[in-house]
């Protein structure tokens, strides 16, 4: 794979954070999506990603595959690839619930 893949899927990965950290839900599947068409071993990791966030959870599987599937991709941008996956990571990180006036101390 050329280097302009890994990139490629690096931007992918970072666009999904930054639709994520904005709200923007939609997007970021369709991100995801697009980054498990780009590169076939990405989907497992897409999928289960997806899954988890559907359920609330933080996907922390689904961000691990897709991990392993980046850092395949160039195993010299290692460096690279963990700032991607933590800053996808942080934004997939489900919000707390706001606090309402009843919760007060």
């Amino acid at each position: 794979m050329s280097d302009e893949e890994y990139v490629r899927s690096a931007a992918l990965m970072l666009g999904v954070a930054g639709d994520l950290a904005q709200g923007r839900h939609d997007a970021a599947q369709r991100r995801l999506d697009a980054l498990g068409g780009h590169d076939r071993r990405s989907q497992g990791g897409v999928e289960r990603t997806k899954a988890e966030m559907k359920a609330g959870r933080q996907p922390a599987e689904g961000l691990r595959m897709l991990e392993e599937a980046l850092a395949s991709e160039d195993r010299s941008a290692d460096f690279v690839t963990g700032s991607v996956v933590e800053a996808l990571r942080e934004a997939a990180r489900p919000a707390a619930p706001a606090q309402t006036r009843n919760d007060s101390p």
